[in-house]
């Protein structure tokens, strides 16, 4: 089981985007923090970014499929991360397990 993280420009279509994957059973839940500000530093400089942060859980062995769809819909360029899921409630194992499809 995988926490996949996304990060989206502000103006992103994310209820398009979890509608897609909620409906292709490809993940089992997900939550979104909209207005996330990112800080970096960009040739000394610190920079500012609102991103909408989407985190995604789902079987570790849908992640390539999952990326195939954000990439088709929001191109390559957009951040994607996971994270395992090392331990979690059988009430949320089970959601992940049996509201995703088969392997």
């Amino acid at each position: 089981m995988v926490n996949i993280i996304i990060y989206l420009e502000e103006k992103a279509n994310v209820e398009s985007l979890l509608s897609e994957l909620l409906q292709a059973k490809l993940i089992a839940t997900a939550s979104v923090d909209f207005t996330n500000l990112q800080y970096e530093l960009i040739n000394g400089q610190i920079h500012k970014k609102t991103y909408n942060v989407v985190t995604l859980q789902t079987k570790s062995l849908l992640f390539r499929e999952v990326c195939n769809v954000i990439v088709d819909k929001f191109g390559d360029s957009t951040r994607i991360i996971s994270t395992p899921i090392l331990s979690a409630n059988i009430k949320f194992e089970e959601q992940i397990r049996f509201e995703t499809k088969p392997n």
